[in-house]
């Protein structure tokens, strides 16, 4: 398949940012920053199809940043939109990419290598038997966070009727669930990279040897 629109996505815990360009303007990019959410790739996609990118003929290229991607990659699989990972280390010696400078800019310069680089890099796949256990454990991720979320309104809510009502009780116990919650959030973000260690396709060390070979 030939890919003539190459979108790059700089991936933080909360947001992405997205760049694109054209195989004929490598040096022309959009950009537009999405929260890292089932609901932000959504946009992204309705964002990229407003922008006239057929998606047909595009290529999405990450930062191999851990789990942070992984919610995006599973999303771009079951919609059929080929991506790949690509080595930190690889991008830094490529264009010289330091993380954590300016996302727009990051985006932008992944967006610019995976044009540059296109003929080497290959799309990626999660076996179906890891996307469907992923996509589980992320939407009971989401459940979680959600849940997390409204404990903290309620929290805040509490507290600032307190001169009104004694409601130490209820903050107590509440707390007690935020703070369980929260360590749901964290064991499930370890059982997620386990997934990934466990399998050999996308095991963290097999993305770095084939990133090797390839570059």
């Amino acid at each position: 398949m030939k890919f003539v629109w190459f979108i790059g996505i700089d991936v933080s815990k909360a947001t992405l940012d997205a760049a694109f360009c054209h195989q004929d303007s490598p040096n022309q990019f959009a950009h537009q920053q999405f929260t890292n959410t089932t609901a932000g790739f959504r946009q992204l996609l309705k964002w990229l199809k407003k922008q006239k990118v057929d998606e047909t003929q595009s290529f999405f290229c990450m930062e191999h940043t851990g789990s942070y991607a992984l919610a995006l990659c599973c999303f771009l699989q079951v919609q059929e939109r080929p991506y790949t990972l690509v080595s930190p280390l690889h991008l830094k010696r490529s264009l010289g990419i330091t993380r954590g400078k300016n996302d727009q800019v990051d985006a932008q310069r992944i967006a610019e290598f995976a044009c540059l680089h296109q003929r080497k890099l290959q799309p990626m796949q999660l076996p179906s038997a890891c996307l469907l256990k992923l996509k589980n454990l992320m939407a009971f991720r989401e459940r979680l966070t959600k849940t997390k979320v409204s404990l903290k309104q309620t929290i805040a809510d509490l507290k600032d009727t307190e001169k009104l009502v004694d409601n130490s009780f209820i903050i107590k116990q509440s707390e007690k669930q935020l703070k369980l919650v929260e360590q749901q959030i964290t064991h499930t973000d370890k059982q997620m990279e386990t997934v990934l260690q466990e399998d050999e396709q996308v095991g963290f060390p097999h993305f770095s040897r084939r990133l090797i070979k390839q570059l």
